[in-house]
C-alpha cells in the first residue's frame, strides 16, 4: 500500500528528468524518507472530528486507499472499527506492530512506548493544552492572564531600558553600570555592536 501511494508519484515526478537532476532528488526523497509520514500499520494517528475529536488511536489495518482500521482503546479513545482517512491527521508517533493486533498486546506496546507522555511533550499537544485551557477559563482566571501579561510587558520595558543605557555609556566610554555575567555572555554571543548605540 504505502508503495502504491507514495512511490509512484515519486517515479512519475522523476522518470523525466536529466540523470543528474534525477540522482539529487532521489538523495533529497531519501534523505526526508524517514521523517516522512506514511499511513502504514503502527501510525498514531490523531481524530479530527466527531466525539473522539482530538484523541489518538493506532492504525491496525489498512483497508483501501481511503479506510483504516483505528484501535484506540489503548489511548483512551475511540473503540476499534473502521476509520476514513479524511478523518484522521497523520502524527509523529509510530510503534512496532504487526496486523490486527489484539487490545491486550496493543496496550502493552503503547505503554512501553510512552506515547501519551511523547504526544503531551510535542509542539502539537501543548498548543492543544493550551487552547483546551484557555476555553475553560473563568472570568477571574482570564483577568489573572490578562494582568500577568501586562506586568510582563512592564518588566521587561524596564530591563530594555535598563540595558540600552548601559550599552550607550560603554559604546560612549563613559563607566557606570555594568552587565550582568549572564547579561554579557548573552551580548557577546550575539556579538552586539556597540558603535551602533552611539546614536539612540
Amino acid at each position: 500500500y504505502q508503495r502504491r501511494v507514495h512511490g509512484d508519484s515519486f517515479n512519475r515526478s522523476t522518470s523525466d528528468m536529466p540523470r543528474e537532476k534525477k540522482s539529487k532528488a532521489e538523495k533529497r526523497w531519501l534523505v526526508h524518507k524517514r521523517d516522512r509520514r506514511m499511513v502504514e500499520i503502527g501510525r498514531i494517528v490523531m481524530l479530527k472530528f466527531g466525539k473522539w475529536g482530538t484523541k489518538l488511536a493506532v492504525i491496525t489495518d489498512v483497508i483501501d486507499q481511503n479506510w483504516i482500521f483505528c484501535d484506540g482503546r489503548a489511548l483512551r479513545s475511540m473503540p476499534r472499527g473502521p476509520v476514513n482517512l479524511k478523518d484522521v491527521a497523520l502524527t509523529h508517533l509510530k510503534v512496532k506492530i504487526g496486523h490486527g493486533l489484539r487490545h491486550k498486546n496493543l496496550k502493552k506496546v503503547v505503554e512501553e512506548a510512552q506515547i501519551l507522555k511523547k504526544w503531551k511533550q510535542s509542539s502539537v499537544g501543548v498548543k492543544m493544552n493550551r487552547q483546551k485551557a484557555r476555553r475553560g477559563a473563568k472570568d477571574l482566571e482570564r483577568w489573572r492572564v490578562d494582568r500577568r501579561r501586562v506586568q510582563r510587558a512592564a518588566l521587561i520595558r524596564t530591563k530594555f531600558e535598563r540595558l540600552k543605557g548601559i550599552a550607550k555609556a560603554l559604546a560612549a566610554g563613559q563607566s557606570g553600570e555594568k552587565w550582568a555575567p549572564a547579561e554579557a555572555k548573552h551580548f557577546e554571543k550575539k556579538k552586539l555592536n556597540l558603535k551602533l548605540l552611539k546614536d539612540l
